[in-house]
């Protein structure tokens, strides 16, 4: 579906979609998904919906996007500030706090790493630690260097990633 704007709910109702489809494929027979950003939040929303995931990555994600978005936002007055946020609740058609990771981890029922950089000024690290402290059962990858868009940090702990998904998802 063609929109103009992007939002963490739309980015999980197109992974139910993909998932949908998977699912009806007789040579799928577990499934993963490893989410970036709005991405990672996207991940456990729908995974939190119940849906037909088997493991789930969540790297950076922010746990409370509304709180995200205050501190964007934090250097316009008050006003400007209440209307954005109202205006943007009113065209995702929810509120932040219906869709929050923090608020919705607890529901995630598979195995679940939460991967974050230390060193991430997008979304802090205090983000991953509301995340893993609402979803005791998830495991926790910090990477001591790693930025929000600087990827490449990350890259030595692939492996480590790829061992997750190897042992949640080969049967």
């Amino acid at each position: 579906e063609r929109r103009r704007f992007v939002s963490m709910p739309r980015f999980a109702d197109d992974l139910d979609t993909a998932l949908g489809w998977l699912s009806g494929r007789g040579d799928v027979t577990t499934v993963g998904v490893v989410g970036h950003s709005i991405g990672g939040g996207a991940a456990i929303l729908s995974a939190s919906r119940g849906g037909l995931l088997d493991a789930l990555v969540s790297v950076s994600a922010p746990a409370d996007p509304g709180a995200m978005m205050r501190r964007q936002l934090a250097s316009a007055p008050r006003p400007v500030r209440a209307a954005a946020l109202g205006l943007m609740q009113r065209a995702i058609g929810q509120s932040f706090e219906d869709f929050a990771p923090r608020n919705r981890i607890s529901l995630v029922h598979v195995p679940t790493l939460l991967v974050h950089g230390a060193a991430d000024a997008v979304v802090p690290l205090e983000n991953l630690h509301q995340l893993a402290a609402a979803h005791p059962d998830a495991e926790v990858l910090v990477v001591s260097n790693g930025a929000h868009s600087d990827l490449d940090r990350f890259l030595p702990h692939v492996g480590d990633i790829t061992a997750f998904l190897r042992r949640n998802l080969v049967r």
